[in-house]
């Protein structure tokens, strides 16, 4: 008997010292986690102030940035400008230069006509005192190309000359074109189909300044330059179709 009881109180006894035990262990882990919680958050709460020390950083080193820029900007803004203004320089003084140039040229031209105009007036003279009044002066005359400002290029007469034939308006004649080439060098040439239409119809014919006639069909004769040649109509003697296309194809 004394021997189970013995038994028991070491049972009992072994029982108290793994609740302890265990009783201790919880607690340890308890306070370690409420340690190592406190810990990560001191860490957290101390890089979120690096982080916004760091954000602070990072704004003055844009305005910063943003300072360089517009210097850089400012710069290179006054450079094209520097830039600009010294080829309209350069511009401006070949626009001068030219300026001096025409007005030199015009000067020239100037003279030269006042010395040919002298020299018409001196020649002029000359022939009154001797009462010669047949002699002409048109050889002196200065190149109207080179002294008068307003003279006309060749290209320039030409198409002054071609201008008034421009306002005719054209019709259709009846008739036909017949095309004649002898090697390369072809001709058109008109033929009526009958002289009587062709007289009914009241053709008529521009004569161009280089002789070359023009058919144009019934219209209203329209007032031309007066140093071209004026409007004709064809020769009405011609009695055959025949006789009219010979006498177009050679004004043609």
């Amino acid at each position: 008997m004394p021997r189970r009881w013995a038994f028991a109180s070491l049972a009992l006894m072994i029982a108290l010292v793994c609740t302890c035990f265990i009783l201790l262990r919880n607690k340890e882990t308890t306070i370690l986690k409420d340690v190592t919680v406190a810990y990560i958050r001191q860490q957290a709460t101390l890089m979120k102030q690096k982080n916004q020390e760091l954000q602070k950083e990072d704004r003055l080193l844009e305005q910063e940035e943003k300072a360089e820029e517009r210097y850089v900007l400012s710069e290179r803004k006054a450079k094209r400008l520097a830039e600009e203004a010294k080829r309209n320089r350069v511009i401006q003084i070949q626009n001068a230069k030219l300026l001096l140039e025409n007005e030199k040229l015009k000067n020239k031209v100037l003279r030269e006509e006042m010395e040919a105009r002298k020299a018409r007036i001196f020649a002029m003279k000359e022939s009154i005192k001797a009462g010669d009044y047949s002699r002409s002066f048109k050889s002196l005359s200065p190149d109207s190309s080179l002294t008068s400002p307003s003279a006309e290029s060749p290209a320039q007469v030409k198409l002054s000359k071609r201008k008034p034939f421009s306002s005719v308006k054209q019709v259709k004649l009846a008739g036909k074109h017949v095309k004649a080439c002898v090697g390369t060098d072809c001709r058109v040439r008109y033929v009526p189909e009958d002289v009587k239409d062709w007289e009914a119809a009241n053709h008529t014919m521009v004569v161009m300044g280089n002789g070359i006639g023009v058919p144009l069909g019934p219209t209203v004769r329209t007032p031309l330059d007066p140093s071209l040649a004026p409007l004709r109509d064809l020769p009405k003697s011609a009695t055959t179709g025949q006789k009219v296309s010979d006498s177009i194809s050679r004004e043609m």
